[in-house]
């Protein structure tokens, strides 16, 4: 078979063939939930600036900057220089911000709006899950109320209005058909779900948006978005089927930043829609622009995090370098990074990286030995596996080096 021949069959070809011919975008929350992760340093405006910047490089749709609060702060003035620089620098990116319904909150969105001299697409949100009504002494009514008056407040004032429940996972459809046709009713042309805490799987995002779509939308042509968290480790799954079930936006941060165990980690989406064959959003740039967040959050990325993790393109596995090294003898260039990776390294600027330790076999030292330059024997397989296996631990070029040396140290100080 020809390498032009090869096929990857797709169990998953209905979710992708509708994902592909979707319009579905992409919005960054770094700079608004991501701030609020317990423990990290807060970025500067620059560091601020530079996120911008790297989700335009990406190919991001729309930007989460703030949420507006108090004007005297730090974070709402660099709040509206962020805002003027999308609009000045990147027109085409929604520029969002997030508004609690109470008069203070809107109040100061209507601000920050013309302080920046933009027009806003707040995200107009509320508690709806029965945890939230009786922790904080809340009637239905005044919730379903409030939503309408702010909405239309909003809408008077010519911005673009989202209208969102908090804990919407959590929370009775009645309830929720109500708050979200109240917000429809006040003008909202956009309905957020949000899995506050994570506690969907994407078996009920699914059926929440397709509810969402038949129960609240009704053909209007109004759009749903997702706001995912990770604390089930579900935050890309539900964010994708979200997608696949008629989303038009999901929420996502750089390296999954975001309170608890964080938000949808916009690595993990855009690894899962390049293997899909969704190729619109630009991945050459995701290495820099996870370091950059890394550095300005000061969090460490997880080293299994995909496309960007230390260890996602390593490989030890016998078995696994076996086939990975015979396409690389066969030349099969477009299969050899991806016979053992969903996602090929070289979309991200990165190369698969093969290592010798108790895991590995003849060709995981015949990869090492090729990139070292070293010629390859049978017995010097050998001596490196044990010394690899006695050690316990994968080892390092210079420890293979230095004990390929030493070996022939004594092979010449034995000869002579």
């Amino acid at each position: 078979m020809s390498e032009r021949e090869v096929i990857i069959y797709d169990w998953n070809h209905e979710g992708s063939e509708r994902l592909r011919n979707s319009n579905f975008r992409l919005l960054d929350t770094t700079l608004r939930d991501g701030v609020q992760t317990p423990g990290i340093r807060q970025p500067s405006l620059e560091e601020k600036l530079r996120i911008i910047d790297f989700d335009a490089q990406v190919g991001i749709e729309a930007i989460d900057i703030c949420l507006p609060a108090d004007r005297k702060t730090r974070y709402f003035q660099e709040g509206v220089e962020c805002a003027r620089y999308i609009n000045e620098k990147y027109p085409g990116i929604d520029i969002v911000v997030l508004t609690p319904t109470s008069d203070s909150y809107v109040e100061s969105t209507l601000e920050f709006a013309k302080m920046a001299g933009i027009r806003l697409s707040p995200i107009l949100f509320r508690g709806s899950s029965d945890l939230r009504l009786l922790a904080e002494d809340w009637r239905e009514e005044e919730v379903i109320g409030d939503m309408f008056r702010f909405s239309k407040q909003l809408t008077d004032e010519g911005h673009s209005v989202i209208a969102a429940t908090e804990d919407t996972t959590r929370s009775r459809p009645e309830f929720l058909r109500e708050i979200f046709r109240a917000g429809k009713a006040g003008g909202a042309k956009e309905f957020c779900i949000a899995d506050t805490v994570g506690y969907a799987d994407p078996v009920g995002v699914s059926n929440l948006v397709t509810w969402v779509r038949e129960e609240v939308v009704e053909g209007d042509g109004l759009q749903i978005q997702f706001h995912g968290h990770d604390d089930t480790r579900n935050a890309v799954s539900n964010s994708i089927s979200a997608l696949v079930a008629g989303a038009d936006t999901i929420h996502v941060t750089w390296l999954g930043v975001g309170e608890r165990a964080g938000n949808t980690p916009i690595e993990g989406v855009l690894s899962d829609l390049y293997r899909r064959g969704i190729s619109r959003y630009d991945l050459s740039h995701i290495l820099k622009g996870s370091n950059h967040v890394a550095r300005a959050y000061e969090v460490t990325i997880p080293r299994n995090l995909p496309l960007v993790g230390d260890i996602v393109f390593k490989s030890e596995s016998g078995i696994h370098v076996a086939a990975m090294h015979k396409a690389k003898v066969k030349n099969l260039d477009g299969i050899g990074g991806i016979v053992y990776s969903a996602v090929d390294p070289r979309s991200v600027g990165r190369a698969h990286e093969v290592f010798i330790g108790p895991q590995g076999g003849a060709h995981s030292v015949q990869w090492v030995l090729e990139e070292l330059g070293i010629e390859y024997s049978d017995k010097l397989r050998d001596e490196l596996l044990t010394h690899a296996r006695a050690a316990n631990r994968t080892l390092t070029k210079e420890e293979i080096t230095g004990f390929i040396r030493e070996m022939r140290y004594k092979e010449n100080h034995n000869n002579n």
